[in-house]
């Protein structure tokens, strides 16, 4: 999940998730928090035109930024933050 405004709405979406996956109603989620509380950076990241709603300016950077570079960031290192752990996992119940 990727949160805008992470620094401030970090905590109670963790604890929403977590309260979920404690009943099992949600699955288990990375949160990525991207913090947008500096110099008006929340007005300028999400800068839209006013006659279609696409973003614009700034507002096209930061879109293109979370989809063609933060995504795909993440996904090649869970893969291998995955594939680092799988084995720890599966010995562990052998200590």
């Amino acid at each position: 999940m990727i949160l805008l405004d992470g620094d401030y709405l970090f905590d109670p979406f963790q604890g929403a998730l977590n309260y979920g996956a404690y009943w099992d109603d949600l699955p288990e989620v990375i949160i990525v928090g991207i913090s947008q509380n500096k110099n008006n950076e929340r007005e300028l990241d999400c800068a839209t035109d006013n006659a279609n709603g696409l973003p614009i300016d700034k507002g096209e950077k930061f879109y293109e930024f979370i989809g063609l570079e933060l995504i795909p960031y993440i996904q090649k290192n869970i893969e291998l933050l995955l594939s680092e752990l799988l084995p720890v996992m599966i010995l562990q119940p052998v200590f």
